[in-house]
């Protein structure tokens, strides 16, 4: 049978360092009539390493049969769901409000069908029938033919998933590596997107990654578990699964164990750090949010949940005065309404440490990872260093050798997860009054996760979190849901 990776003892070499990937040296062979999913929580690294992204010792330890005299590099493409810098432009983060979009936004059918963007995009798409006609086919695949005159930036997370997967389709590639293509996803989106990978293999074939706590669709054949040293364990699935079991297991215990310990918390105050009063807000015609109240007291810890689309980001920006409706919404901060002149910007966004997606997108890398913490400091939340006492900086480093980061490499030397890390801690370091999370922890590995939701269990502020998937979100004693632009919000008590 035909391979379509084969690896030989290979020892795979991270470029800037120059270190090994891994303690032990790699042998793997993945056959033409297989399906893999790689977990563990070494799975992203080991991806980009199959994706011929990282160096390899010997040379010819590394090999792709199927491919013959065709080059790696061309006929394999990489996509990464993880939460990161979006392949869909970011904007800043005053327009976290969906109403927002840039004048530079694309339809879907732009997005597919041109590669980079402004007066150097050009076009993707062959002008002969031969390339219409699979432009048509992979939009029929991918369910997205009432999608193409929308704007990119207004579609779901599993619209957008979707989008991206036609786009890379395009490029014809040999073989398609998706990391963690389920993601934040709800159920119906989730088997929207299985049924679209599984149909593609042989054209291309697909590898994904998944994370150790989520269940491998049933057409996967065969998973290899990576950790720190290495492929701890390969084969088909129906023998590799008591360790997957055992993994979800132990952490089902430490979530247990972790709600437990937090079930008796109770607010701190009677007056309300914060009161959002009968807030509904509009677009011209497009209801975004509709009557919500919503008492926020020091100590407190909310789930902010809802699907995409249903105002989350609106309500957030209306809170951290990144919305212009921010002062003239009833919104009361310690019992007393903001005011133009008396609250500025500065003063609001103070309240609160912030890790978020558009954060992440126009955060410096070029920043050390000390410097990057030590931003935490400013209350105005520029990326300007501070000037920080002795016991400051000490609390910097330590914090981030806890995580194993070392505090001198620059964030574009971090991987996504080792980033997320470090702009968690930029927004705890501080202790605002109001820590928000969103999709804080996304993108992590297993341990990383874990250590920083112990972290944040001992946070002695007020949370705000939000995020799809239970593992990556601390346990809130409350929730809020927006269930629409017409209906208002539900509030109640966790279990």
């Amino acid at each position: 049978m035909n391979k379509i990776i084969s690896l030989k003892n290979a020892q795979f070499i991270l470029p800037r360092s120059n270190k090994k990937l891994f303690a032990k040296p790699t042998s793997l062979d993945i056959k033409t009539n297989e399906v893999w999913a790689i977990t563990g929580t070494y799975k992203s690294q080991f991806l980009q390493a199959i994706a011929a992204k990282l160096p390899v010792d010997p040379p010819n330890a590394r090999s792709y049969p199927f491919l013959e005299n065709q080059w790696p590099s061309t006929s394999i493409r990489h996509i990464q769901f993880r939460a990161s810098k979006s392949s869909v432009n970011s904007t800043h983060l005053g327009a976290r409000y969906e109403s927002y979009r840039e004048p530079t936004d694309q339809s879907v059918y732009d997005y597919i069908t041109t590669k980079g963007s402004g007066a150097g995009a050009t076009t993707k798409l062959d002008a002969t029938s031969k390339g219409r006609k699979m432009f048509d086919t992979i939009v029929k695949k991918l369910y997205l033919e009432d999608l193409l005159d929308k704007w990119i930036a207004s579609l779901s997370n599993g619209q957008k998933r979707r989008a991206r997967i036609a786009r890379t389709l395009l490029l014809e590639p040999k073989l398609l590596l998706i990391d963690e293509p389920f993601i934040a996803l709800d159920p119906g989106a989730r088997n929207v997107i299985s049924d679209v990978l599984r149909s593609l293999t042989p054209s291309p074939y697909v590898i994904i990654g998944e994370r150790i706590q989520d269940p491998l669709p049933d057409w996967i054949t065969h998973v290899a578990v990576v950790e720190k040293e290495g492929v701890v364990a390969q084969g088909p699935v129906k023998e590799i699964e008591p360790i997957l079991q055992q993994r979800r297991e132990e952490l089902r215990l430490r979530e247990h164990h972790r709600k437990k310990s937090q079930a008796s918390r109770a607010s701190k105050s009677e007056t309300p750090l914060i009161q959002v009063t009968d807030l509904s807000i509009s677009y011209g015609d497009k209801n975004v949010l509709h009557n919500v109240n919503w008492s926020i007291h020091e100590g407190d810890r909310w789930h902010l949940q809802g699907n995409n689309g249903s105002g989350k980001s609106t309500l957030i920006a209306l809170l951290t005065a990144d919305h212009p409706r921010s002062w003239s919404s009833d919104i009361k901060v310690r019992g007393r309404l903001r005011e133009v002149g008396k609250d500025s910007y500065d003063s609001i966004n103070s309240m609160f440490g912030i890790s978020a997606p558009e954060l992440h997108a126009i955060f410096p890398l070029k920043l050390k990872a000390r410097t990057a913490v030590a931003t935490g400091y400013n209350e105005n939340g520029t990326f300007i260093s501070p000037t920080l006492s002795d016991e400051q900086k000490n609390e910097i480093e330590t914090k981030l050798r806890q995580f194993g980061i070392d505090p001198d490499t620059r964030m574009r030397d971090l991987d996504v997860g080792d980033q997320k890390i470090v702009l968690l801690l930029r927004a705890m370091i501080r202790q605002p009054p109001i820590l928000l999370l969103d999709e804080a922890l996304s993108g992590m590995d297993i341990d990383a996760i874990e250590q920083s939701l112990e972290l944040i269990e001992n946070y002695p502020g007020t949370i705000i979190a939000i995020g799809h998937v239970a593992e990556e979100v601390p346990f809130c004693e409350n929730y809020i849901r927006l269930n629409g632009p017409m209906i208002p919000p539900e509030i109640g008590v966790n279990a």
